[in-house]
C-alpha cells in the first residue's frame, strides 16, 4: 500500500476529489502539470490507469512555481466564502510518498499552496491522511489552504476546506 500513496496518486485522488463529474460538466476543467507524464516517479511506474485519471497534461507556470493541478469550476467540496467566485481557479500540490506515506512533507505542500494564492482563488495540498498532523492542519487554516487527506488510491476526503481569498 505505501507505494500507491506516492505523489501522482495522491494528486489523482484529490483530483477525482474536487472534480468528479470533470468528464461530464462543460463549467468544470484541470490540467495536470507536465512532470506527471513520466513514465516513473522516485524508481515507481506510473500505471496507465492513473496517467489516464491524471490527464489532461499541460505546462502550467504561476508566478510562485508550477503547481501539480490547476483546475476551473466550482469544487465538489465545502468551499469557505464560496460565493466570492462564480468560476474559481484551483491550485492542487500534492504530496506524496513512495515507501512512508507518513512522511510526505505536508508543510511545504501549504507553503506551495499558498505562494499561488495571488494568482487563482483556491490553494489545496493533498497528501496522505497519515502525514497530516494537527499542526499542519492549523497551518493550512492560518493560510485559508486546504487539505485533501488521501485515505488510498480510490479514497480522499476535504479535511480543511479552502477559502476564496480573491474574486474573479
Amino acid at each position: 500500500m505505501a507505494v500507491s500513496l506516492a505523489e501522482p496518486t495522491v494528486l489523482a485522488a484529490a483530483k477525482d476529489t474536487l472534480f468528479p463529474d470533470i468528464e461530464t460538466s462543460p463549467d468544470q476543467y484541470a490540467f495536470t502539470e507536465t512532470q506527471f507524464t513520466q513514465p516513473t516517479w522516485g524508481g515507481w511506474t506510473i500505471p496507465q490507469a492513473l496517467r489516464d485519471r491524471l490527464a489532461l497534461y499541460n505546462t502550467i507556470r504561476l508566478a510562485a512555481g508550477e503547481p501539480d493541478l490547476l483546475g476551473v469550476g466550482v469544487p465538489a467540496a465545502e468551499v469557505l466564502n464560496g460565493h466570492a467566485a462564480t468560476t474559481p481557479v484551483t491550485v492542487i500540490e500534492a504530496k506524496g510518498h513512495n515507501t512512508n506515506p507518513a512522511a510526505a512533507d505536508v508543510a511545504r505542500g501549504i507553503t506551495q499552496a499558498h505562494a499561488h494564492l495571488p494568482e487563482v482563488n483556491l490553494g489545496y495540498v493533498a497528501a496522505p491522511a497519515a502525514s497530516i498532523t494537527d499542526t499542519a492542519r492549523a497551518q493550512a487554516r492560518n493560510h485559508n489552504v486546504g487539505i485533501i487527506a488521501v485515505d488510498d488510491t480510490e479514497s480522499a476526503r476535504v479535511i480543511e476546506p479552502a477559502r476564496v481569498t480573491r474574486v474573479t
